[in-house]
């Protein structure tokens, strides 16, 4: 039953290669980019057959979503992840997909997260001169999460300016009790790189976003919280995301005309 329904939607998806293709930033819309992107989602889905629960279109619509924004889906570099939730397929932008996006726009020429654990040197000096110094701590043993005790993030523009960030452990775990799959997915496995995201997006304020950069975060931010950034019933703490909500609810616009178009067509049947 399982293999049916991966070769239905390897099928489904097969049918929009053209489509990814003209929605592929410029530059990386050829049609073996096209196959590249085809081929990343069905390993997404060999990787999570949970994948198989979801319906198709919803399938569809987060690999195009992932495409228009020029990241790669299950990718070794990073970019984005295919996640389930309540029966549909949601895209969600990991940390190095949101660097990808802030460097391509221009105006940041160097972005980077790290996380903080027991016994590195760490401070953070603020005032006239505000900076960040940290000092790992070297050693034979690998690093484990429950040792980490915050995380930073530091944006060098391109007029030379350097802002940061920086939050503790305790922070970061509020954001993810907030979150609508805090104790599962990426939160549980990879917490490291989720607390490194979350700081991402805070130093992202500083600069001024691309409709794809803001586009990501509103993606991002559904699928943490199950709502928008336009919804009222929000934390005003994440006052970041709600600053770029105009942005994104444009950008999401120009997508969702894109997928209406397809549905028209016909390409895509209802839950083959």
């Amino acid at each position: 039953m399982a293999e049916k329904q991966s070769k239905s939607l390897v099928q489904v998806i097969d049918t929009q290669a053209h489509k990814i293709r003209d929605i592929l930033p410029e530059g990386m819309n050829s049609e073996k980019d096209a196959q590249r992107v085809i081929r990343l989602a069905r390993l997404a889905i060999v990787r999570n057959p949970d994948l198989l629960k979801c319906s198709p279109i919803s399938v569809v619509e987060a690999i195009m979503s992932a495409s228009q924004l020029g990241l790669e889906i299950a990718s070794p570099i990073g970019g984005a992840h295919l996640v389930p939730f309540k029966g549909k397929c949601q895209m969600i932008p990991d940390y190095r997909g949101l660097i990808r996006l802030a460097l391509r726009k221009g105006d940041c020429r160097k972005l980077v997260a790290r996380e903080v654990y027991e016994g590195d040197m760490f401070h953070v000096i603020q005032g006239t001169t505000e900076m960040i110094e940290h000092v790992p701590l070297l050693g034979d043993e690998p690093r484990r999460d429950e040792d980490i005790t915050g995380f930073y993030a530091v944006a060098t523009l391109t007029d030379g300016i350097t802002v940061h960030e920086y939050a503790s452990r305790g922070d970061v775990d509020k954001i993810r009790g907030r979150s609508a799959a805090g104790n599962k997915g990426p939160w549980k496995t990879d917490y490291a790189a989720m607390g490194k995201k979350t700081l991402i997006k805070r130093v992202l304020k500083w600069l001024d976003l691309s409709p794809d950069l803001a586009m990501a975060i509103e993606y991002d931010t559904r699928g943490e919280t199950g709502y928008s950034t336009s919804s009222g019933d929000r934390d005003t703490e994440e006052s970041v995301e709600e600053d770029m909500a105009e942005q994104a609810r444009q950008a999401q616009k120009e997508l969702s005309e894109n997928l209406e178009q397809a549905r028209r067509e016909e390409l895509i049947g209802e839950d083959a």
